[in-house]
């Protein structure tokens, strides 16, 4: 069998913003550079904005921590670990979701028929993450939000504007902000909800293939469990995502006082939304396994009891006599062979994802939480509540 997209870049590397990011040579054909991007990200997006606030007079202004750039947990939240993150998840998420698409070649599930249909498949994906149009139009809908948030929504930290007579004033932050830090920040958010989608879309096509599956197959998946590991490879990017929302959070509650409960639908409503996005994808393939259980249960169930009637005729009998080294023949561990294998399609799940997985990546969500928790209760008294709940 051919190897899959072995003369061409994998599969998933490219989206918002790397045709940018290829023009300014930071990705080069043979090197995509990902540490030094990372840092990059960092310092544009996070060092102009103390430089500026500093000329501003808003780098730290005493008793005035939500007019002080140094004290905005948002921003240390969002350009210092978030958006650098976002970039290293391409090295760490990225390859694995390779792996997962080449390996429905690799493991004989896509019959010689659907092979076209399998290369389509992978070349829409590739035109698609790889399009022009995409790139502009999230770096277009990035500009619109910033402007949005800074001159329309009420909340806005006076580092970045003032307001006098009821109009905004930008300070030189507000306007490195506006004009590189935050749209950076959102074209990479951005950038990785379009990736997510294809894939989404890419296993949608899959399942749409007669996939030959097998319901004997041990991980009683149907030969899918490959699949699930991509739940495993975004929660890094889970947590880049819990980032994002825990700054702004933590500013409210260490700053103004509000409680952490306050927060809490908008915290399992991000929960809820990066479950959506990373697990439902997977779950495309529910149908298709649904469909080959039924079938394996009828053709493996007539064909066990095909067998067990004539292992009874043969051994069970009344004139047969059964002693140690007739339980030594063929017939007996062929037998046991098979009915093992008709359990394994009797338990064969219609899902190819595990509970653990997705408890890992809902946790990843809520752990930058723990340090706003923290700041509330203190870290004996949390592990007292704990310890109350366990024992």
């Amino acid at each position: 069998m051919d190897e899959p997209f072995s003369s061409t870049p994998p599969l998933f590397f490219g989206g918002p913003p790397e045709w940018v990011e290829r023009w300014l040579g930071l990705i080069k054909p043979d090197a995509r550079h990902t540490a030094w991007r990372a840092f990059l990200t960092m310092v544009v997006g996070w060092a102009p904005l103390a430089v500026l606030a500093f000329a501003d007079g808003h780098l730290l202004r005493e008793g005035d921590p939500r007019g002080s750039f140094l004290l905005d947990l948002a921003a240390y939240a969002r350009f210092l670990i978030a958006a650098p993150l976002f970039i290293i998840c391409e090295a760490l998420c990225l390859p694995r979701l390779n792996q997962i698409a080449q390996h429905f070649l690799k493991a004989g599930l896509v019959l010689t028929a659907d092979r076209a249909r399998y290369d389509e498949a992978v070349n829409s994906t590739r035109r698609y993450l790889n399009a022009k149009w995409a790139e502009i139009g999230a770096i277009v809908l990035s500009y619109a939000i910033i402007l949005y948030s800074v001159y329309v929504l009420p909340d806005v930290a006076a580092w970045q504007a003032s307001a006098l007579h009821g109009r905004r004033t930008l300070s030189l932050a507000g306007w490195w902000y506006i004009g590189v830090s935050g749209p950076l920040f959102l074209v990479l958010l951005l950038g990785w909800l379009w990736r997510v989608l294809l894939w989404g879309r890419f296993l949608w096509l899959m399942s749409r293939l007669n996939l030959k599956l097998l319901p004997s197959h041990p991980d009683l998946v149907g030969g899918l469990r490959f699949v699930g590991t991509s739940i495993g490879a975004f929660v890094p990017l889970a947590f880049a995502m819990g980032t994002t929302l825990a700054g702004p959070i933590a500013n409210q509650v260490v700053y103004e006082g509000h409680s952490l409960l306050t927060f809490r639908y908008s915290v399992a409503v991000l929960v809820v939304v990066v479950l959506f996005l990373f697990v439902g994808p997977v779950m495309v393939f529910n149908g298709p396994l649904v469909r080959a259980r039924r079938v394996g249960i009828f053709n493996y169930g007539a064909l066990a009891g095909s067998l067990g009637q004539q292992f009874e005729q043969k051994w069970l009998s009344p004139d047969k006599k059964i002693d140690k080294e007739a339980l030594q023949v063929q017939d007996f561990s062929a037998t046991v062979d098979l009915y093992g294998v008709v359990s394994n399609v009797r338990q064969m799940k219609i899902t190819p994802i595990d509970r653990s997985g997705l408890i890992v990546l809902a946790l990843a969500v809520l752990l930058p939480f723990l340090p706003v928790v923290l700041t509330v209760l203190p870290l004996r008294d949390l592990l007292k509540e704990v310890a109350t709940l366990l024992l």
